[in-house]
């Protein structure tokens, strides 16, 4: 559809088909399977991408990193868009987006897009790494470029094949399971922390508070569990409260 679209946009044919594109359902499990086979993929991913030549580290690295993100504006980030801190931590703002149909740059699909996202203690030196191995220096430079401190951005194509490769290659993973997914399980896991929805919807950069609902409804496994320790800590309060009362009073003879 893309090759159909480029033809009509460089007049070789008048307009692209209006083909219907079956949309691909969801495919979501709980948190710890999640995040193992989350694990697993990127393990995969980045052999896959060094078996290709393409940008070694740069798909290992930014999908833990950027979880709570869109593919496209994964593409979209430039290293002016990382922010270093004097404690060694670092943030990304989000500001633009690849668009896949024009092949630049656009724009996310709403101002809530335009977002700062906190990268994750364990990738920091993992970022480090991957810009002064795979990024030019240029501030405009693409952090997934398609070739090693390449200009241009990895385009959805390629970016498509590593991520089907590492996730075919990893036997756990469910058919239809989408990169997309991998943006649930991160914004499942800031809702497990204690994020509120505020908080949820800044990170996901949504604008609708329904959307983000369902991530707060994932955590009541976890508020369970917290209810019935709380619970088992007061009954055993009142059963120890309740055992000295009986030891301290008389027996049924009058005698202490």
């Amino acid at each position: 559809m893309m090759i159909l679209r480029q033809a009509a946009r460089d007049g070789i044919i008048p307009a692209a088909p209006p083909i219907s594109i079956p949309k691909q359902e969801s495919v979501r499990h709980d948190h710890d399977h999640d995040q193992k086979m989350t694990l697993q993929i990127l393990n995969r991913s980045k052999h896959s991408a060094r078996r290709r030549r393409i940008c070694t580290r740069s798909w290992s690295c930014w999908p833990p990193g950027v979880s709570c993100a869109e593919a496209s504006e994964c593409l979209g980030l430039q290293r002016r868009d990382i922010q270093w801190h004097d404690d060694g931590t670092a943030t990304l703002h989000v500001r633009r987006q690849f668009n896949a149909n024009t092949g630049e740059m656009s724009g996310p699909k709403s101002e809530a897009g335009k977002r700062t996202l906190s990268v994750p203690r364990v990738m920091v030196e993992r970022l480090k790494d991957h810009l002064r191995d795979n990024v030019a220096p240029e501030a405009k430079a693409p952090v997934v470029p398609s070739s090693i401190r390449g200009s241009v951005p990895l385009s959805r194509t390629k970016w498509g094949h590593l991520w089907g490769d590492s996730r075919d290659a990893v036997k756990s993973t469910p058919l239809g399971f989408r990169f997309h997914d991998l943006r649930h399980t991160g914004l499942t896991l800031f809702a497990q922390e204690g994020a509120t929805l505020a908080e949820l919807m800044r990170r996901g950069g949504h604008a609708d508070m329904q959307v983000v609902i369902c991530y707060q409804h994932s955590t009541m496994t976890r508020d369970r569990e917290l209810a019935n320790r709380m619970s088992d800590r007061v009954k055993a309060q009142l059963d120890n409260k309740t055992s000295e009362s009986a030891e301290s009073s008389p027996d049924t003879d009058g005698h202490l």
